[in-house]
């Protein structure tokens, strides 16, 4: 004859270690608020952490503070003031970020 046998175990929860995906640091400078709101709200919307400002001096402090991935770059033509930041940028940070 055949015995049944009834045996219980519990599924231990063991905590899985998941990176968090990388978001890259968008910084929009843009002299025009509507065209740079529109930038920030669709790059965060794709997942970039964003900052953004008007102003050349504070992209510089925000620049001197952590590096941004992704620079975008919009001044009123006729001056270099967006080419000079970039070249600033490159000064602070001569080499490309490597990947995590």
């Amino acid at each position: 004859m055949l015995e049944t046998v009834v045996t219980t175990r519990t599924m231990e929860l063991i905590p899985q270690l998941v990176e968090q995906p990388v978001r890259l640091h968008l910084l929009v400078v843009d002299a025009d608020a509507a065209m740079r709101s529109a930038c920030a709200e669709i790059a965060a919307s794709l997942g970039y952490a964003v900052e953004s400002t008007a102003d050349l001096g504070q992209a510089r402090s925000m620049l001197r503070g952590s590096a941004a991935d992704i620079l975008l770059v919009n001044l009123p033509a006729g001056t270099n003031q967006g080419l000079e930041l970039v070249s600033e940028v490159k000064l602070l940070y001569p080499r490309p970020r490597s990947s995590p």
